[in-house]
Order: structure tokens, then C-alpha cells, then sequence
């Protein structure tokens, strides 16, 4: 199957979550807490880095209140890359959460786990694991949400008792030296096997700078290919369409049967 594949890492802010950091903004207090249980539960919301950037969340960081301190740290779980196991450690000190925030918790656990799979197959035991799940059935349920949820695309194959993952939606980094330090080890691995790849295509020679080069025209190479079979289907759709009014408007021959008749007549 292709390899999978990451979203940006910096993608535009939802509108949904917009709301809420625009809400934020004038909030202090239980208003605050009140304000992040919502985003919590909301079912279209599943980043969150922005709104731990406002001052009034902030705070809630240092208070001497345990519980608004405790849903700070849960909204720091959600948003950094927290699973259910991470929840489930420190829960003697965290707040409970609610069925709607247990799930989504789980679902984000499951685009962690699909995210760090090599080749994009994740088997239902770990799914069961990770997410403290009981039957294979709550694993497909598990990635039917995720998907409907748009935080990542899979196909299912209960034969072998797995989760295909075609494509992974990525969750907020903490702007701290250890979270850009693991980024750029990161970037660092995959531009090593890029140019590991490409060498073996190529000539091993080459600079980094002249293979990133080639990678990114075959890219574009790619991505006009496929631009140019979109366009050479749209154009048999519409030509097909076409025809189909044609034939439709077209008279019907006169059958042999008939024109006999009227001879005889005459």
C-alpha cells in the first residue's frame, strides 16, 4: 500500500475552535474552566494549541485552585500528543472526564498511534490496548468516528485483524527547545531517507541541496500527471454526457416492418 501519509503540521485554526479562543479572550475564573470543558466535547474540535495560547487559559496553569490547574493539564493532554494510558496515570489528580471526552481522548489516542506506524498498518490488539477497548468490533467503531471526525483516513481489514491508515491528521506541538529538538531529529530522519531513496535512483553523489531539488520537480511532475488524468476524465465524462443527450434527442428509425406496410397500402 502507498506509505502514509502526515497533514501539515501548521494548518489554519477551525472556525469551531475559533469561537472559543475569541470567548477566551474575555473570560477569567470558572468561566475559563467552564469554557474548556466545552471545547473538551465539542465534537468538530481536535486541536487546541491556540487556545492554550491565551492569557486567561494561561493562567489557569499557576492557579493555586487544583481543579482549574487539573483542566489546564487536561487540555495540555489533548493537545500534546496525551492518550488514554497518560490519562489514566495522573486521573488520581486530574479531574473525570465525561463519556463525550473520554471518547475523544481514545480517538486522538488512536491518530497517535496510527501516526507513528511505519507502514500504516495498525493491528487491532494494539488499537485494544491503546485505547482500553475490549472487542474488535470497538476498534472499527473507534476508526469510523476517526475518520467521520476527519483526524484521519483508514480502511479496515477484519481478515487479518487490521487497520489500514492511508493518511494522518497531525496534533499540536508545544513551542519548548525538547519538542523542537524531537521535530527536527525528526525532519532530519526523513530527509536522510529521501535522500537515501533517491540515491538509489540517482547518482550518490549529489548534494543535499540537488536532491531536494529533484524530489520536489518529481513532485510537481506527479502532481501534473495527475492534474492531467483528472482532466482527461472530466473531458470523457462530459463528451459521454453529451452523447447520451444526442441519442436521446435523435428520432427513431423507422422499422423495416412499417415502411412494408405502407407499401402495401398504397
Amino acid at each position: 500500500m502507498p506509505g502514509l501519509s502526515l497533514s501539515p503540521a501548521v494548518a489554519p485554526t477551525p472556525a469551531a475552535l475559533q469561537q472559543f479562543v475569541i470567548l477566551a479572550r474575555s473570560t477569567t475564573g470558572q468561566g475559563t474552566i467552564r469554557l474548556i470543558q466545552e471545547v473538551l466535547s465539542h465534537k468538530s474540535i481536535y486541536v487546541f494549541g491556540e487556545l492554550l495560547d491565551v492569557p486567561s487559559v494561561k493562567e489557569l496553569a499557576d492557579s493555586s485552585d487544583t481543579t482549574a490547574k487539573g483542566w489546564y493539564t487536561v487540555l495540555e493532554l489533548f493537545a500534546y500528543g496525551g492518550t488514554i494510558e497518560d490519562y489514566k496515570g495522573k486521573s488520581t489528580s486530574l479531574p473525570s472526564l465525561s463519556p463525550a471526552q473520554y471518547r475523544k481522548l481514545q480517538l486522538l489516542t488512536l491518530r497517535s498511534l496510527a501516526a507513528k506506524s511505519t507502514n500504516g498498518d495498525v493491528p487491532y490488539a494494539d488499537v485494544i490496548r491503546a485505547l482500553h477497548l475490549q472487542h474488535d468490533n470497538e476498534v472499527e467503531e473507534a476508526a469510523v468516528e476517526a475518520m467521520d471526525a476527519a483526524i484521519l483516513d483508514c480502511t479496515l481489514d477484519p481478515l487479518h485483524s487490521t487497520v489500514r491508515v492511508g493518511w494522518v491528521d497531525g496534533r499540536d506541538i508545544p513551542l519548548q527547545p525538547e519538542s523542537m529538538a524531537n521535530l527536527a531529529e525528526t525532519l532530519h530522519h526523513f530527509l536522510h531517507h529521501s535522500k537515501s531513496v533517491s540515491r538509489q535512483i540517482t547518482n550518490p553523489n549529489e548534494t543535499d541541496d540537488e536532491v531536494i531539488s529533484k524530489l520536489a520537480k518529481l513532485t510537481k511532475r506527479l502532481e501534473a500527471f495527475r492534474q492531467s488524468m483528472d482532466d482527461h476524465k472530466r473531458f470523457v465524462d462530459e463528451a459521454n454526457s453529451i452523447k447520451g443527450v444526442t441519442d436521446r434527442q435523435a428520432p427513431a428509425p423507422a422499422s423495416s416492418s412499417g415502411t412494408a406496410t405502407t407499401s402495401s397500402r398504397r
